[in-house]
């Protein structure tokens, strides 16, 4: 019986005639012939020591936590680190929506559409309005713990139901003295509990945090604090009010 069976895929020899083929590998050894591989200048190799150098800082630099800081320079001293540093960023601070708010007052007057006035903006935000933010972050963190500092251990006591409210809102992310990345609902960067070169802790916009590298997690400032500095629930708690 005739077997009238024919495969669904065509052979090589019924798409590609050897005209094609041959002018494939002359097409091909054009491409190898004009081929250069990559030769990095001495600037690109220099940036490149450069960038490398900059990530092993970022592992290997020790970071203290406030009881090493206050074991190092003294409470009475490290009181006034802390008021100096929260003058000079509030004087930065106040500089920089100076110089914010007078761009854009510029820029509504000089822009000549909706869509140029946008893309000004959009570009302050991104160079003046991530350095403001910058600053208010180091304010919040100093003033924080200029506020902790001065508490008296009596109050240690007394927490009220709005304390631990308000502390268990506040930003974590806030907390972190590091480089942040902000990638939707959440910040990643280096986790500050342990060594790594490729961030793989994450800040979450609810307040709570996980490393996929050591798994240190936690819900809330609270939480973050505790893990971080060694406080007990109350000192934790009274540093975020």
């Amino acid at each position: 019986m005739e077997n009238n069976y024919s495969s669904p895929y065509l052979k090589f020899e019924e798409v590609f005639t050897l005209e094609d083929v041959l002018k494939v590998n002359t097409f091909l050894e054009q491409k190898a012939l004009e081929y250069k591989p990559v030769v990095l200048s001495e600037d690109e190799k220099q940036e490149d020591y450069l960038l490398e150098l900059e990530k092993d800082w970022k592992v290997f630099t020790p970071h203290y936590n406030t009881s090493d800081y206050i074991d190092i320079f003294g409470k009475g001293e490290f009181l006034e680190v802390c008021k100096e540093k929260i003058s000079e960023l509030w004087q930065d601070d106040k500089l920089e929506r100076k110089t914010y708010l007078k761009l854009i007052k510029f820029i509504s007057k000089r822009a000549s559409n909706p869509e140029g006035y946008t893309f000004c903006e959009q570009w302050l935000d991104s160079i003046i309005g991530e350095k403001i933010n910058e600053l208010e972050s180091q304010l919040k963190r100093f003033s924080l713990l200029f506020n902790t500092l001065n508490q008296k251990k009596e109050t240690l006591n007394h927490l009220s139901n709005d304390q631990i409210q308000r502390a268990r809102e506040f930003p974590t992310y806030d907390l972190y003295s590091g480089q942040l990345r902000h990638i939707s609902n959440r910040h990643s960067c280096l986790c500050p509990f342990h060594e790594e070169k490729t961030p793989s802790f994450v800040f979450y916009d609810d307040g709570s945090f996980y490393c996929f590298g050591c798994s240190a997690h936690g819900n809330n400032a609270i939480d973050y604090l505790i893990k971080k500095e060694k406080l007990e629930f109350r000192e934790a708690v009274l540093r975020l009010c």
